[in-house]
């Protein structure tokens, strides 16, 4: 019965769009659709429904404020939040959270986004995607971690190890999708070795810019 269900489900949300169904369907076909559905959306909760019609992906952007992934997530269907210690300059307050994004990035959690309104995660996120500051780690930042040959700058390469410890609370996160990027980072530092990496050039770019993901699952 519940197998029979779930495909008038799957059926009736293939109607609804406008796809085609690959045998023809009576209007009292439809009719029962609709009754099914009535009766199965009363009794499942909006999780169950999620997962039955095509989950949408609980996302978190920790350390983002120009919302530019969020928004990719949103323009897909899914419920995407950015977090930032800055406004947000994408457009969307609705989206942005304005705190600290430790507390949130196990989930299990109540926020208030730019506009003033609570939200609450329930569970942990399904993905949580993270851009953690690179200032002390970069490999760019070299001639500042070494001033003059062989001369370590003992502050910034303090500096650098609390960026790091920051850095893996996100690597260490109570969720089972994580993507955290960073670009090549001092071999001083000591982060983990990466899972792989992107290029601008490699998605029409005219740039060239080494990018590198951490990935979990």
């Amino acid at each position: 019965m519940r197998k029979r269900l779930i495909r008038r489900l799957h059926l009736y949300q293939k109607w609804r769009r406008g796809a085609r169904i690959e045998h023809h369907l009576h209007p009292k076909e439809v009719g029962l659709m609709l009754d099914d559905c009535i009766r199965i959306l009363r009794k499942l909760s909006d999780e169950q429904v999620d997962n039955i019609l095509g989950k949408k992906l609980h996302v978190l952007v920790a350390c983002e404020e120009s919302q530019t992934v969020c928004k990719a997530f949103r323009d897909r269907g899914h419920i995407a939040f950015s977090c930032d210690l800055q406004e947000c300059s994408g457009g969307h307050p609705e989206w942005h959270i304005i705190q600290d994004c430790l507390p949130l990035i196990n989930g299990d959690c109540k926020f208030n986004t730019q506009d003033g309104k609570l939200h609450e995660q329930i569970g942990e996120w399904d993905l949580l995607i993270a851009h953690p500051p690179c200032t002390y780690m970069s490999k760019a930042g070299a001639r500042w971690m070494y001033p003059t040959a062989g001369n370590l700058d003992k502050m910034r390469y303090e500096q650098a190890m609390e960026a790091k410890k920051f850095f893996h609370k996100f690597l260490d996160s109570k969720c089972n999708h994580i993507a955290v990027e960073n670009p090549v980072p001092l071999k001083i530092v000591g982060l983990p070795q990466y899972s792989c990496c992107v290029q601008p050039y490699e998605y029409g770019e005219p740039f060239s810019k080494k990018t590198l993901l951490w990935l979990k699952n």
